[in-house]
């Protein structure tokens, strides 16, 4: 009797786990950069796995901060689809400029530096 309780109790335990869906990563789809020309990227989401729509925003920003970085240091948005930047595939296109220290960044420029310190601290990543 001890025997069949157990092998039922088994039976039943992987009948249940097989039910269960696999785990997937919150946030694994995560905001990509693509090269449209020389200084003109497209930052977009790459999956839906974003719990809010701030959220998929603020990693957009991010992504446009860190592309930026490595490359310049201000970009000026072309496209503000903000209202898209949660939308997979959608986000924004933004052309990378480097402004030398002592002088004055176009109108509408955004210091990629410190929208990166921004963001990370609103989302906890460091």
């Amino acid at each position: 009797m001890r025997i069949l309780t157990l092998a039922l109790t088994l039976a039943l335990t992987l009948a249940l786990a097989s039910c269960i869906a696999p785990y997937h990563p919150v946030l694994s789809g995560g905001a990509e950069a693509r090269q449209i020309r020389r200084d003109v990227w497209h930052i977009f989401i790459r999956g839906p796995d974003f719990p809010s729509a701030a959220i998929a925003h603020d990693f957009v920003l991010l992504q446009a901060a860190q592309t930026t970085l490595a490359r310049g240091t201000h970009f000026i948005v072309l496209s503000p689809a903000a209202s898209h930047m949660a939308t997979p595939g959608e986000g924004l296109v933004i052309r990378i400029i480097a402004v030398r220290p002592g002088k004055p960044a176009p109108a509408g420029a955004i210091n990629a530096d410190q929208l990166a310190q921004i963001v990370r601290a609103r989302i906890g990543k460091d």
